[in-house]
């Protein structure tokens, strides 16, 4: 393979597992698999992504028209704190809205791990560069083995192709991929025990 056809397929792996697009694909899921009206489906998917994926998108909006160029990946630590204080604010509200709208003590608690994540992950980010894309993948991995079966598990894989392109990309070092991947599970899995006591 050339040089140039790894790094488009790293770029390829790293767009398709951006962290905005897999919290989007897991809540709209999530709604599907919980709720038990099409409405409360769009609703619940339209709430949900609203509050978590639209601050990021006006803040790149915002960066564009302000430098003329868009870094979707955030390269710089500091210009990832912003839109993640933004997008834990509306996990908070996200999490009450949906979780009260379904009346589903499962859905909920899903809700109050991911706003938990969320929160944890900015504050991390406040002086260090943990990876998104890591820590994102492995603790909707983990939600999916705890709620769903343990053969979700199996969705740990998809971390190494994961990790390949960040590191391909130079968007973090080796450190930054595997604190990413430990921090999503760990914290995950403590939230899970902390909402189900």
């Amino acid at each position: 393979m050339s040089g140039l056809t790894v790094n488009r397929l790293a770029t390829f792996v790293s767009l398709a597992t951006n962290p905005a697009l897999i919290v989007s694909v897991g809540i709209v899921s999530a709604v599907s698999y919980y709720a038990d009206t099409a409405e409360k489906i769009w609703q619940g998917s339209l709430i949900g992504i609203g509050l978590l994926v639209l601050p990021g998108l006006l803040y790149s909006v915002y960066v564009w028209h302000k430098e003329g160029a868009v870094d979707i990946d955030l390269t710089d630590r500091r210009d990832r704190i912003l839109p993640l204080l933004l997008s834990s604010l509306g996990a908070i509200i996200g999490s009450y809205l949906v979780g009260s709208n379904l009346r589903s003590q499962t859905f909920a608690q899903i809700s109050y791990i991911l706003a938990t994540l969320l929160v944890a992950l900015t504050i991390v980010t406040t002086i260090w560069k943990i990876s998104l894309h890591t820590a994102t993948i492995a603790g909707v991995v983990s939600l999916l083995a705890i709620y769903r079966g343990e053969w979700f598990g199996l969705g740990y894989l998809i971390l190494l192709p994961v990790a390949w392109s960040r590191l391909k990309l130079k968007q973090h070092t080796p450190n930054q991929l595997l604190g990413g991947m430990i921090f999503g599970t760990a914290l995950t899995y403590l939230a899970v025990w902390f909402f189900n006591r």
